[in-house]
Parts: C-alpha cells; sequence; structure tokens
C-alpha cells in the first residue's frame, strides 16, 4: 500500500516557539484562543514575538492559525495575565548596556489594532524577576542586585498603579517569587551555596500595606514546590523521597501538616483533591488530599520508567508526562488510563492546549530536525477526526487477498 502523499500530512506549523511563563502563567489564553511563540533570529539574542489566533485552524482541511499580532521590538513578550477574561499580553523591554526596563502590557481584546497600556520602569541589572497572582491584578518585580521588590496593582491592566516595595533576598533565579493564591506570596530567602533555602510568605490582600509573616517556612526552597490552589495546600521537598505539606489556609498562620512518600519534585496537583506523586521507580501514587492531615492512597500506577514531570491540561481531562512525552486520558476516579493516548518521540516540548481548542502543540527536538527555522507545531488531538478526514480524500486500504497473507488470524476488514 503507498504512503499517503506528502500533503496530507496532518499538522499546521507557527513560526517560533512557545515562551515560558512564569508560575501559573501561560504562552497562551486559558481558551486557548491565543497562542504567544517566539521566532529566533540569526545573529541577535533577542526573538520575535507573535500571537497566533487559533480561531478557525484546521490541521485536518488545511487551515493555518492566523498571526493576530506582531509585538513590536525591541519588546520581549512574557505571557498573558492569567484569570482574566480579555487576552491581555504582559512584555518587557530592556535597554542594552544600561539599568533600564520597563514592562507593558498589550490588550488584544478587541477587533481593532491591540492597545498598549502604560509603562512599568524598572531600574536594575541585567537580570530581572517577576511573579504574577493567579488572577492576573498583581504582578511582582525584582531583580538580582536589589534587595527590594516592587508591588504593582494590575485592575486596570493599562494604567498600573505600584502600591508598594518590599524587602527581599536579591537573586537571580526566576522563580524565587511566586504566588500562593491570589493575595498571598512567596519569596526565597536566605543564601546557601548560592541558592536561597527557606520561603519568607507576604500577605498581599491589601497590596499597599503587604503584611510579611514573621516566621519563614524553614528549608522548603532546596528543591521544587507545589502549590494546590483549590486547597490553599503548599507541598516542598522533604528527606528520602517526602514532600512535606503546608496547610495555608490562614497565610499568615501556616501549618506543617505531615509528609507523603515522592521523589525530589514529584508532586504534582491533578484536579479534584487529587495529588500524584512519583517514585524513582516508575511508581505514579494518587492521594486524596482534601483532609490534608491525613491523605488517603486512592490507587497506584506503575509505569515503565521513571515520571520526571507531571502537566495536566486546564480542564483535567488528560495529562501529559515527561521524558518521554505521553499523553493520558484520565479517568473519573483520576487515575490514567492504559495504555497511553499518545506517546512523542524525537521532541523537545509539548503543550496541551486549554478551551475548546482540539490542539497539543508540539516543538521538535533540534537533532530530529534539518537545524533550520523552529516552528511548533499543531496535532490535532481528535483521532478519528484525522481518519475520517484521510478515508474521504484517500480512502487507501488492502485488498482482500494482501489482506489474507498478511493476516490469516483476521476477518478482513476494509481501512476505510
Amino acid at each position: 500500500m503507498p504512503p499517503p502523499p506528502a500533503n496530507l500530512i496532518l499538522k499546521r506549523s507557527v513560526r517560533g516557539t512557545l515562551a515560558d511563563g512564569d508560575p501559573g502563567a501561560y504562552p497562551y489564553t486559558r481558551d486557548g484562543r491565543f497562542v504567544l511563540t517566539g521566532e529566533v533570529v540569526v545573529g541577535s539574542l533577542h526573538s520575535v514575538p507573535h500571537v497566533w489566533d487559533m480561531k478557525g485552524a484546521d490541521t485536518v482541511r488545511g487551515r493555518s492559525p492566523k498571526l493576530r499580532f506582531t509585538v513590536p521590538g525591541p519588546w520581549q513578550a512574557q505571557y498573558f495575565l492569567p484569570g482574566r477574561d480579555r487576552p491581555v499580553l504582559l512584555a518587557h523591554r530592556w535597554t542594552e548596556d544600561t539599568d533600564e526596563h520597563a514592562f507593558r502590557v498589550w490588550d488584544l481584546g478587541g477587533d481593532g489594532p491591540p492597545v498598549a497600556g502604560a509603562e512599568i520602569p524598572v531600574r536594575s541589572a541585567p537580570s530581572v524577576r517577576t511573579a504574577v497572582s493567579g488572577d492576573g491584578r498583581l504582578l511582582v518585580v525584582g531583580n538580582s542586585s536589589d534587595p527590594t521588590a516592587a508591588i504593582w496593582d494590575l485592575s486596570d491592566p493599562l494604567r498600573p498603579v505600584r502600591r508598594a516595595v518590599i524587602p527581599v533576598t536579591a537573586s537571580a533565579e526566576p522563580e524565587s517569587m511566586v504566588f500562593m493564591g491570589p493575595r498571598a506570596l512567596a519569596t526565597v530567602e536566605g543564601e546557601g551555596r548560592g541558592r536561597g533555602l527557606d520561603l519568607r510568605l507576604w500577605d498581599l490582600s491589601d497590596p499597599a500595606r503587604p503584611f510579611r509573616v514573621p516566621e519563614p517556612l524553614k528549608g522548603a526552597a532546596t528543591a521544587r514546590a507545589a502549590y494546590v490552589h483549590s486547597l490553599r495546600l503548599l507541598l516542598t521537598d522533604g528527606d528520602a523521597q517526602t514532600a512535606r505539606l503546608y496547610d495555608l489556609r490562614d497565610i499568615r498562620h501556616p501549618k506543617s501538616v505531615g509528609t507523603l512518600p515522592a521523589a525530589s519534585g514529584g508532586y504534582t496537583p491533578v484536579g479534584g483533591g487529587l495529588l500524584a506523586t512519583t517514585l524513582q521507580d516508575g511508581t505514579v501514587r494518587f492521594y486524596d488530599i482534601r483532609d490534608p492531615r491525613h491523605p488517603v492512597l486512592r490507587h497506584a500506577q506503575r509505569l515503565d520508567r521513571e515520571v520526571t514531570a507531571i502537566t495536566p491540561d486546564l480542564e483535567g481531562g488528560r495529562v501529559l508526562t515527561a521524558e518521554p512525552y505521553r499523553v493520558w486520558d484520565v479517568a473519573a476516579d483520576g487515575s490514567w488510563r492504559m495504555p497511553a493516548f499518545a506517546t512523542l518521540q524525537g521532541v523537545r516540548s509539548v503543550d496541551l492546549l486549554p478551551g475548546r481548542t482540539p490542539f497539543m502543540t508540539v516543538v521538535a527536538d533540534a537533532r530530529s530536525s534539518d537545524r533550520g527555522p523552529e516552528y511548533t507545531y499543531l496535532l490535532d488531538r481528535d483521532p478519528q477526526k484525522v481518519y475520517d478526514r484521510l478515508c474521504a480524500t484517500h480512502p487507501l486500504g488492502v485488498e482482500p487477498d494482501q489482506w489474507k497473507a498478511l493476516f490469516p488470524q483476521l476477518d478482513y476488514r476494509p481501512s476505510c
């Protein structure tokens, strides 16, 4: 049976690769309509940020996403503000060989050109770090040399207002500040061998009067941490393949509530009050942590290798694991249906787009590409739609005689 013609490769692409955002912020809107990529410019340290409109894109029918906006240089787009009803893009600009930085947003919610907001000026060493609240209404900006960070109110994203300045440990680590819910901030504090060790909590319920929690969480910043928004629960690395749990329902009085078995960083909230923990032998355990003082092991699965990363989609219907990248359907009880829905080899990154967007985005590994311009490919997550389209346009199949020779134990069945 001859292969399908080259023009039937059922994938579309956009220029560039998806950007990395702060924890809780993404290079796509929460409805999946707009996607942000950065296109590398040969001979430059900067990329060209593009925003693509996925509405109307269809890999099966050959319709590509439309370019909605190219961020003007020298601005570098960061991510879309989370939790907003409108697509609002945050961007950063640095004047090279100076300490002058700026942030601003573009509102892409109208039918006309995007609307630029007022600039947020920052004086800093070359490295700046940011944290954005889950509702997209607070932005905290710090840097690697100044032991302070500024709190900006983005309630009106086009007219940001600086509310306060807080003392922090200067750091170049991008995740040394992170929000724990809409109005609680955690900053890494105390340096040990170049890395922060403790987490300092801040109550930003009134961003003009931030409250510094007196006692930091000792040793809570030695490695990775995860926050369960629905339960206001913090998980950090413990000793000997364990994770420590902290109850942050009263942010001014955090409480240590126990431990769970997990490899370093091997714990991820997967929705429904469930926490997935991983061990180095490939075991994935699912705990019900709605009562964090008494976690209940609901079920466990043994995979063929250690899982190093777990990323649930925003709807909770599928989950992405690495490496290799695998996509799993999630059962009603939170377990993963075996075998995996898809295994993606030879790729550098994968994202499951949210909302009604039926795509996953894939960036090929440089070793498996021609090392030319980088593209982000769209793969349709509905194999039945792809199958139906192929059968309608090029109904290839195996003739009965050939079928009998290849599959004598099976009754003949046409491919389409």
